[in-house]
Formats: structure tokens, sequence, C-alpha cells
């Protein structure tokens, strides 16, 4: 069971959607306020928290601190999208922080989440590259870098064990 905060103004649903229905899992994410997403990690309820902020949004230390120490005794990772450590020693803001939060009931669950995590933004970044490109060479460029990283995107999703996300499926399954 993955959780997510209930609140859109200030994660991405879209993103932690797609990047679950990648992993596989089929059942709607349970939307959780405040610190209950750590202790549903911690009891067992659910296997992983995901939230990835809007670009200007600043996670307060209040609402991750006891939740982090809870799902870590409990034998559960925190970190960040990129892997590391929440540091909440910078004062009332996580600063630093690479692009979301991701908190996991064991160290293999995390380190799958975060190699996938790291192929879906590859991806969306080409794409990004791509929409925005202004002349026909620059698009010819991108859409051959966009192919790339889509199937080294699935590359990645078969390598930590996830198969394909339904995205995918729908790309290439004939019609």
């Amino acid at each position: 069971m993955v959780c997510e905060p209930v609140e859109r103004a200030n994660s991405n649903h879209l993103f932690t959607a797609g990047l679950a229905d990648s992993m596989g899992v089929r059942k709607k994410p349970m939307r959780v306020y405040s610190v209950v997403k750590y202790a549903a990690i911690a009891c067992g309820d659910a296997e992983v928290f995901m939230k990835f902020a809007q670009s200007r949004y600043k996670e307060k230390i209040w609402a991750h601190a006891a939740g982090v120490v809870i799902v870590e005794e409990a034998g559960g990772v925190v970190t960040d999208a990129g892997g590391r450590n929440l540091d909440f020693s910078k004062g009332v803001y996580l600063e630093g922080l690479d692009r979301g939060i991701i908190a996991c009931s064991g160290q293999v669950l995390h380190d799958k989440l975060i190699g996938a995590v790291n192929c879906m933004f590859a991806t969306m970044h080409h794409m990004y590259v791509c929409y925005n490109a202004s002349r026909e060479e620059e698009s010819k460029v991108c859409l051959l870098q966009c192919i790339t990283c889509t199937f080294a995107t699935i590359h990645c999703s078969y390598a930590t064990g996830w198969g394909f996300s339904s995205l995918f499926r729908d790309w290439f399954s004939p019609s």
C-alpha cells in the first residue's frame, strides 16, 4: 500500500500515481494527514509514502521529524527523493530537499523506489526539453533522446524488478 498527502496544493498526485503504477501498485493510495503516513509505515499498514512537492513549496521540519524517528525505529528508511537523509538542523524548513520525500518499510524497497524515481525524472526532463525545442533540428535530436530515455526507463523498470508501467504498455501495445 502506498500513502500520500491529502492536500493537492503542495504535492504532485499525478507523479506519485505514475510512479506507483510503474511499481505495479494497482490500489488507490491511502491519502492521509500529518504524521499518520509515518505511523502507517511503522505499524505495517503501508509500505511506502511519497511526496513530491510543487516547486516553490518548502517542507517544514515539524511535519516530518517525529515521523522519521518512528519509521526508522521500526526498521524503515526515510530520505529525500535523491536518497539523502533529511537534515533537520537548518531551521524551520527542510533545506536542500531533492524533489520530494520518500519513506519505505525497508532498505531494499527504498533503493528500488529511488531508482524508479530517477528514471522517471530523467524521462520527464527529456520530454520537457523536446517539447520546448525551438528549431526543427533540435526537435529531431530531442525526439531521439526521448526515445532513448523511454527505453532506458523501461530497462530501469525491469532492472528494479517492477516491469513495465501501464503507460508504456499502452504506448506499445497494439490497439
